[in-house]
């Protein structure tokens, strides 16, 4: 079986954490056998679930799931951060009152609700961030911001995930802007959080246009006020990388990573 944990990293202040992330699993999918292996893969107290853990395609709602995989999870560390996402949240009208979780798990309670907690000396900001349409001018695509709204609302995130009200994803973002200082040491979010980690494919016009769909850029509206050497932390578009940017005179480490089964079932 392969490990489900991404080796363990040391970021900001020497936090010692693992982040586990998008492996899309099949509802089926038994949660025993995942709790077993993360009992084999522990190396820290602190685990970041930035995820997409379950695939729900199909008007499946995965929060019993989630629930129970949580509650199991969280005996095995001293404090998990939790980042819901699309597929995590889809299919049922306020997703948040269905989660039910231990007290060492920060997450979200609701749509615009931000965490900050403090963790070895870490100031975490914890937040939700979708789709606020300004990652990249849609104009680069020839296109509207009206056209790209038509495009997102025919997605499954756009018709399935808080029921089109892509206002609500601006606020979220807008929310984030506001938190995010040079207090905050590490920013933990699903969505892609700057332009310069878009996938462009050549010749794919729809790929293209759904790259503009894929995160928020919430680091270049704070170039002024972030830390020098923040620490962010992402997924959502199932590409390793590691990027360390300049952002006016700050340095900022952005990190994602590939899990080696993701879409696979364990084995």
């Amino acid at each position: 079986m392969q490990s489900l944990l991404t080796n363990e990293l040391s970021i900001w202040n020497n936090l010692k954490c693992q982040i586990w992330s998008d492996f899309h699993f099949s509802l089926e999918q038994g949660i025993s056998t995942i709790v077993s292996q993360f009992k084999k893969d522990k190396q820290t107290e602190v685990l970041f679930l930035l995820w997409d853990i379950f695939q729900t395609v199909n008007w499946e709602d995965s929060s019993k799931q989630i629930n129970n995989l949580i509650i199991e999870t969280a005996e095995l560390f001293e404090q998990i951060i939790f980042t819901p996402w699309n597929h995590d949240l889809r299919w049922r009208d306020n997703p948040w009152i269905s989660f039910d979780l231990p007290e060492n798990v920060c997450y979200p309670k609701t749509a615009l609700d931000i965490n900050i907690p403090r963790i070895h000396g870490n100031n975490i900001l914890v937040a939700n961030l979708f789709y606020d349409m300004k990652l990249i001018d849609p104009s680069k695509l020839w296109m509207s911001e009206q056209d790209l709204l038509d495009f997102y609302a025919t997605t499954k995130d756009g018709e399935y995930l808080l029921w089109w009200d892509t206002e609500v994803f601006k606020q979220m973002a807008s929310k984030c802007r506001k938190e995010l200082n040079s207090e905050i040491d590490i920013l933990a979010v699903h969505s892609l959080p700057h332009p310069s980690l878009t996938t462009f494919k050549e010749d794919s016009i729809e790929w293209n246009k759904r790259s503009l769909t894929m995160g928020s850029d919430i680091l270049t509206w704070k170039q002024d006020e972030l830390k020098n050497g923040l620490v962010v932390l992402h997924w959502h578009n199932h590409r390793k990388s590691d990027n360390r940017l300049m952002i006016n005179d700050k340095q900022v480490h952005i990190l994602s990573w590939e899990q080696d089964n993701f879409w696979g079932e364990l084995i």
